[in-house]
């Protein structure tokens, strides 16, 4: 079955957002990339099913939260979770509140750049977990794969994940992945592959 597309949105900084239906759930995609939507639901109940199962978090930041779809399953986890989302782009946040209006309550949300406002914060341990999932279509800022920024977000959370796509058979793809390794000789660090994803936790 074909998706349907239901809405257009233009965006600064995705170009064109598809709001479109199948087997009646909706799903957001910019370019060829799923950003929303059942399929990542099914994603972020894999990842946490297998490496936070048991644990408990009362506050976590999500950089990059789209239209939220990790939501569904923090919070049939975590029911009393505070959570914080940022998003850089106000169209996505607009697509939330319209499509997916359980994913977005009782969360901070916040429209700016991921990489300043985390910047900013002191070096303090003030998040149980960070959730890192900043694209832009299917391209990831590099500033968010930097070291001084991997390190950073382990000052101010317990937990760090992070989501990087990740296409088999690709040489290049294994350069989008040489952080791990600088990553590896500061902390512990655990790598679960899914099939178009590899997940980061340390």
């Amino acid at each position: 079955m074909q998706h349907k597309n239901i809405e257009l949105f233009h965006s600064e900084y995705n170009d064109v957002i598809r709001v479109v239906e199948k087997n009646d759930n909706y799903s957001v995609i910019v370019g060829k990339f799923a950003q929303s939507g059942s399929d990542i639901e099914f994603l972020w109940d894999e990842v946490f099913d297998k490496l936070y199962k048991n644990k408990k978090h009362t506050k976590i930041l999500i950089l990059g939260f789209g239209a939220g779809s990790i939501m569904k399953t923090i919070k049939s986890i975590w029911e009393k979770t505070i959570v914080t989302g940022i998003e850089i782009d106000p169209e996505m946040i607009k697509i939330a509140k319209k499509y997916f209006p359980a994913n977005i309550k009782g969360v901070g949300i916040i429209i700016g750049d991921a990489v300043d406002y985390v910047n900013k914060l002191d070096d303090t341990r003030i998040f149980d977990l960070v959730v890192v999932d900043c694209y832009l279509g299917g391209e990831q800022p590099t500033s968010i794969s930097s070291l001084p920024f991997l390190l950073k977000l382990k000052k101010i959370a317990t937990r760090v994940i992070f989501n990087q796509l990740f296409i088999p058979n690709n040489k290049d793809e294994l350069e989008k992945i040489a952080f791990i390794r600088e990553l590896d000789t500061f902390f512990t660090v655990h790598a679960l592959k899914l099939p178009y994803n590899i997940i980061i936790e340390y």
